[in-house]
């Protein structure tokens, strides 16, 4: 079977729940009935293969209800399976006639300590080797998962009781686990927000987590428990509209301020992007290969100059990254932070709440009242930085619309996203003021 076989093969729910149901008694080392299947993401790889998230709920009778993710690993056209040996059996499921690879969690092939911050008793050996909880004594109570990517991140929430001469103090903290590679930029990142005022203590309450500590070796950073809510879970909350013009302030505050070098980020580097993406969904989907051929040929036309002053920006900046609680909003997640069009950050926003209107229709009116009051929170000015916002809009919609064509779910929306790029492109869309 081909790459473009495979992918439907892997993603087919009917098919892939009667397949992952045979592998539950092994993996789990018990009995159970996988009562549900749920593939909420899928990614191209850049070995020419895909990730592909599976959300399971096992029914284990009188135990209750159990909820599994998994992350499978389906390889490109010049990889070969990996022998069975290179785990123990219970830690991962091949299916070779697909060419799909399946860690069991916490395993992960590319994160070797990740089983250490899950696994009972051994979280607090790992914890304790961080510089902020050196040499104190603690108990780790509860190991809340908040996300994962396969080979490349996991983020946890810990629960600590900490002893103290006249008590147990008890705390939360968050711990982000990845490639040691990636934990020392992310050290960098926060020693350069350290010297800016978007700190924990900033009296604007426009902040990132404060830093805590880091065990580069191990590929562990930890960072305060921010208490709030998600902009994207405040998708139907009266308060969303307040809750954007936060986001828009916050933004801008991240846009005005000085953090030393990063990388640079392109227009041309966002084509070079986007032309892969339409290349992948071409092969897989070659009955939307005309029409993202042509919203690629479009933003390709468009392209905005480079005339304009270059700043720190996020580059994945959406509903999503943003937590909301009385007095603060704290951005999260500086990955892809770069140097580049602070009108990136902002279309890239605006094209997901263009995506959130699709998935959530019956809020549409309180999201379009919410980008408006994003707008009114950056406080943007000049038609040639509208522009640009449309052009960095337009391409996020093209981003999308790939992206979400690869999940099962969503794939009938990408269509809506496609026809939202001619409108972006041409200023009619809620930056002119205009309601639909």
């Amino acid at each position: 079977m081909g790459i473009v076989s495979n992918f439907k093969a892997a993603t087919d729910i009917d098919r892939m729940k009667s397949r992952f149901q045979k592998e539950i008694d092994r993996f789990l080392g018990k009995e159970g009935e996988l009562k549900y299947l749920y593939i909420p993401r899928a990614f191209p790889r850049n070995d020419g293969g895909f990730s592909i998230s599976y959300n399971l709920i096992i029914d284990k009778t009188e135990k209750g209800e159990e909820k599994i993710i998994l992350w499978g690993h389906l390889l490109g056209l010049d990889q070969t399976l990996p022998g069975k040996t290179l785990a123990p059996r219970q830690d991962l499921i091949i299916f070779d006639d697909i060419g799909l690879v399946v860690p069991v969690f916490p395993y992960d092939p590319k994160l070797k300590y990740l089983p250490d911050f899950v696994v009972t008793g051994k979280p607090k050996k790992r914890l304790g080797a961080i510089p902020f909880l050196a040499g104190k004594k603690f108990d780790v109570i509860e190991c809340r998962l908040l996300g994962y990517r396969l080979e490349r991140r996991c983020v946890f929430e810990y629960t600590l009781d900490m002893k103290q001469n006249d008590g147990i103090e008890r705390i939360k903290v968050v711990a982000k686990i990845a490639r040691p590679k990636k934990i020392a930029a992310a050290l960098k990142i926060f020693e350069k927000f350290s010297a800016t005022e978007m700190t924990a203590d900033s009296s604007d309450g426009l902040t990132v987590p404060e830093y805590l500590g880091c065990d580069n070796d191990h590929g562990i950073i930890l960072m305060e428990f921010v208490s709030g809510r998600s902009l994207h879970s405040l998708i139907g909350n009266r308060s969303f509209p307040e809750s954007c013009h936060e986001a828009g302030r916050l933004i801008r505050k991240l846009h005005s301020i000085s953090l030393g070098d990063l990388p640079y980020y392109t227009a041309d580097d966002e084509l070079d992007s986007l032309s892969k993406i339409v290349d992948i969904i071409n092969s897989v989907f070659p009955e939307l290969g005309e029409a993202f051929g042509d919203a690629y040929s479009g933003i390709t036309r468009g392209r905005i100059g480079d005339d304009y002053a270059v700043g720190p920006v996020h580059r994945d900046f959406y509903d999503k990254q943003t937590l909301h609680s009385p007095g603060r909003a704290t951005l999260l997640d500086f990955d892809n932070m770069a140097l580049s069009d602070p009108a990136l950050d902002y279309g890239n926003f605006m094209a997901h709440l263009d995506l959130r209107r699709y998935q959530s229709p019956e809020n549409e009116m309180m999201i379009i009242d919410g980008s408006e009051a994003f707008v009114s929170g950056y406080e943007s000015a000049g038609k040639e930085f509208t522009k640009r916002v449309n052009w960095w809009r337009a391409a996020a919609l093209l981003r999308l619309a790939g992206l979400y064509s690869l999940r099962p779910r969503w794939k009938s929306i990408a269509k809506n996203l496609l026809l939202e790029i001619n409108s972006s492109q041409e200023g009619k869309n809620i930056l002119s003021g205009e309601k639909r």
